[in-house]
């Protein structure tokens, strides 16, 4: 009992639940580094970002989504202006939300 209990104080506390998909780590990654803008968060985003286009380049998701890819790779662009400070948080704030728009997630598909 003791032990078990030592362990659950040791293990540390998620801030929030761990992303199903590479689309909700993704996306929560952009819109934790347009709110607070630090490198670390906007780093985050950018390795995120990228594994989604590398989950969206497989044939099938070209398929369903064909203007996502488009839509990644022109948010990639603006995020790395955006981490040099030279791009709005609007800016940022409207190409996620365009992205998003392109690129619903697999869940939102399976609803409709």
């Amino acid at each position: 009992m003791l032990a078990s209990l030592l362990l659950l104080a040791l293990q540390p506390v998620a801030t929030e639940p761990p992303a199903s998909s590479p689309h909700t780590a993704a996306f929560r990654a952009l819109i934790r580094c347009a709110d607070s803008r630090s490198q670390q968060s906007c780093l985050q985003a950018d390795t995120e970002l990228k594994a989604l286009i590398v989950d969206q380049e497989r044939e099938e998701e070209r398929q369903q989504h064909p203007r996502c890819l488009g839509a990644l790779t022109q948010l990639e662009s603006l995020l790395a202006v955006y981490r040099w400070r030279l791009e709005s948080t609007d800016n940022l704030r409207l190409a996620i939300q365009a992205a998003a728009e392109q690129c619903p997630s697999a869940s939102a598909g399976l609803s409709q």
